[in-house]
């Protein structure tokens, strides 16, 4: 219920951090797409303030400016002053003139600018980085799919604030400074901050959803933590605001430009490294793992990307170099999207084969081509010729090898039966209990074929029942291609291995078919084991009902009537012995009477153990507590209870064995321990009852003591009866802690 009301704020948040990073830029654009633009925007922060002049960014052609050029004047009044706010704003309208002085590498000429009614729409939008739109409403749109078919994924609210941000940065550069704001409204520059505010956000956003994929943290799951993601958005509106009222200097943008860079990159790298340990560590969850993976593997393309982007120089206008960073969105809507990724091995396995292929071939074609040409000093086709042949040659081997290798990889070692029974046969080796036996077989068939859903199924009283299992089974098992193969010992059918094959092959082939067909012949001793351990459990479930229901006739026959009749005796002797006087019929009434109390009082002591009164009157704790008190003297322990003061109706075998348990634990802690303390403590998991009881006493050296004796043995063998088990565990001079665990499969009926 809490992790439901989280995931609802965490909803309410993302779309309200959504609404800002989009809704507030684009309303500013759209007021200033209404107003006069001369068509030019200034550089980033940066890029020519401390020079007193800023670079140029043509929107459109404008005549005599290039992309580069630097502004060094308005009108003759220097750029400086309107950078650091010394020059009071214009009046200026559409049509007017001005005239920028402009510095060309080293030539320094004025260029008449026109003041067009409204800014060239098109390409203010396209300017600078033509790709940058396709990229946002690609990513944009991705998230938002991805946040309405998981809207219970924390990870989804997370991209979508991420994709949010990526889209505000790019549309807030549309309402980027241009040199006309800077002579005629220069309150225009406060709109500069709300793109930092949306590139931090991505920054904290990226970390969020590396937290919360491919399963949120457990902490992460208690807060909506993505409200942190507001913190950058009212601090550049702090700022916004500040400049507004301080009047805005656009130099102020250069400082915070680079905090912006310095917070980004950590929360960027950061936000890798936990995706990274994230990933490591899901290996007993394979289906998790998967998806981290393709993650992980699209978030560091898409930052290798733009490290190699920055490292060579490419130009920002390059078309085609920014659609790229798209591989991340990419594999978060795949691995979030998709419930099911094994359809997607065919084509991973085609498109890495091919990858290898090409960059081997490629290199041994290059290596020739290298060492033809040094040998021989010639160059032209007739040095490609070896390297041509070489790469004939070799293409088969090399297709073969890489396609041995990534088959391996993605569908495991099915190709090779030989080694897949190796493998279980190392597995069966290492199984030190039989429940681990048919782990084994399932464990070996999954991994071997890569299968989605294994499981070994044994049959009871009620028709087949899945032991082991690995994976999900199909929803409708009727209708989709799940196969069954007969596990025999003999010709006696002990179990059956169940598989649904992977979904880009719909149905096994031959191959897969014989190697299960060869692990189901191997596992029949397995499964023939864990057959009749779950017969022998069942009968000793059956066997203890039984003896607890004879238990409960024996104490009711003892104890309503023995028991009754044998009072009713004691008292009439009695009254005969006070009627004889102190004759010798006195005598013997008086004897008479003194052997049927004893009588009375040993059905009362055989009552209380066959079933302990307080059970039946006070239940499992108070029946505990009283058996403490009994056993309090001036030499024993002080107990220390810490259970619950009621308990859910539990099996009378259960109930049993856990006093006789505790009553034995207590009974060696006075006799052997000699502890000022006992802890006893009582816990219902809801698979077992767990019962504690630690002291602070002498306790004994487990590898050189006198080894399990009595007391010990009788709380192993009443553990073991209930199915359960008694571990205990001490060291000389640290105390002794006896912890019984007793299985509640089968909790008594309300």
């Amino acid at each position: 219920m809490a992790e439901e009301r989280t995931i609802r704020r965490s909803r309410r948040w993302a779309v309200g951090i959504v609404i800002w990073l989009i809704g507030v830029p684009a309303l500013l654009f759209a007021v200033k797409a209404l107003l006069p633009s001369d068509n030019l925007l200034t550089g980033p922060p940066g890029t020519g303030e401390t020079a007193g002049a800023v670079a140029l960014q043509p929107v459109g052609t404008v005549t005599g400016i290039q992309p580069g050029d630097l502004l060094l004047a308005v009108d003759g009044v220097p750029v400086s002053a309107y950078l650091h706010g010394g020059a009071p704003a214009r009046s200026v309208h559409a049509g007017d003139v001005l005239t920028y002085r402009i510095r060309h590498n080293t030539e320094v000429r004025d260029v008449p600018v026109r003041i067009a009614a409204h800014p060239d729409l098109l390409n203010l939008v396209t300017a600078g980085q033509p790709d940058a739109v396709l990229v946002s409403l690609a990513m944009l749109g991705l998230a938002c799919w991805l946040f309405l078919r998981r809207p219970g994924v924390l990870a989804a609210h997370a991209f979508l604030v991420f994709a949010a941000g990526w889209a505000s940065d790019d549309v807030s550069s549309w309402a980027w400074v241009t040199p006309l704001d800077l002579v005629a409204r220069p309150w225009v520059s406060v709109w500069a901050f709300l793109g930092i505010g949306g590139y931090l956000v991505t920054g904290i956003s990226a970390l969020l959803f590396a937290l919360a994929f491919p399963r949120p943290v457990v902490w992460f799951r208690s807060r909506p933590w993505l409200a942190v993601a507001t913190a950058p958005l009212l601090i550049t509106a702090g700022f916004a605001v500040r400049a507004a009222v301080a009047g805005p200097q656009l130099e102020h943008l250069a400082g915070m430009d680079l905090v912006a860079e310095l917070i980004w990159e950590p929360c960027v790298l950061v936000a890798l490294l936990v995706m990274i340990v994230r990933w490591i560590w899901l290996r007993k969850d394979a289906e998790a793992r998967r998806r981290a993976q393709i993650v992980v593997l699209g978030f560091a393309t898409a930052i290798a990307v733009m490290v190699i982007g920055r490292w060579i120089a490419i130009p920002a206008g390059t078309f085609g170099f920014g659609l790229v960073l798209l591989v991340f969105p990419a594999s978060v809507a795949v691995a979030v999207g998709k419930r099911d990724l094994f359809e997607l091995d065919l084509a991973l396995n085609r498109g890495l084969v091919a990858v290898i292929c090409g960059a081997v071939l490629l290199g041994l074609y290059l290596a020739a081509a290298a060492v033809t040409v040094a040998l021989s000093g010639q160059t032209g086709p007739a040095a490609a010729l070896p390297g041509a042949g070489l790469v004939a040659v070799a293409f088969a081997p090399v297709r073969a090898a890489a396609q041995r290798v990534i088959t391996r990889r993605l569908f495991g070692t099915g190709g090779d039966p030989q080694l897949v029974l190796h493998r279980l046969g190392l597995r069966l080796e290492a199984s030190d209990d039989p429940e681990s036996l048919l782990a084994a077989v399932v464990d070996t068939a999954a991994e071997s074929l890569r299968l989605p859903y294994v499981a070994v199924e044994l049959w009871s009283g009620t028709g087949w029942q899945a032991t082991r299992q690995r994976g999900r089974r199909p929803a409708n098992a009727e209708t989709a291609h799940v196969e069954s193969l007969n596990i025999s010992v003999g010709d006696q059918v002990v179990g059956r291995l169940v598989v649904a094959p992977r979904p880009d092959a719909k149905t096994l082939s031959p191959l897969d078919r014989q190697l299960l067909s060869d692990l189901a012949r191997h596992s029949g001793v397995a499964a023939r084991v864990v057959g009749l351990l779950t017969d022998l459990r069942a009968a000793q479930q059956r066997l203890l009902v039984a003896r607890e229901e004879e238990r409960f006739r024996i104490h009711r026959d003892l104890h309503d009537g023995l028991g009754s009749t044998l009072t009713g005796l004691t008292l009439h002797l009695e009254v005969a012995a006070d009627l004889a006087g102190d004759g010798e019929l006195g005598t013997l009434a008086r004897r008479m009477h003194k052997e049927a109390a004893r009588a009375t009082e040993d059905v009362r002591r055989i009552v209380r153990e066959v079933r302990p009164g307080e059970l039946e009157e006070l239940g499992l704790p108070a029946a505990v507590a009283a058996a403490a008190a009994r056993l309090r003297s001036p030499n024993a322990p002080t107990f220390d209870l810490d259970m619950p003061t009621l308990l859910p109706d539990l099996p009378p075998e259960v109930e049993d064995a856990a006093y006789k348990i505790s009553l034995e634990a207590m009974t060696n802690v006075i006799r052997h321990s000699r502890a000022d303390r006992c802890r006893i403590q009582l816990r219902d998991t809801g698979s077992e009852l767990e019962l504690e009881i630690s002291d602070d006493g002498e306790g004994f050296d487990a590898d050189n003591g006198p080894g399990e004796g009595t007391g010990q043995r009788s709380m192993r063998d009443r553990a073991a009866a209930v199915g359960g088990t008694v571990t205990v565990t001490a060291g000389a001079g640290t105390g002794t802690r006896v912890l019984a665990r007793l299985p509640l499969s089968r909790r008594a009926a309300p």
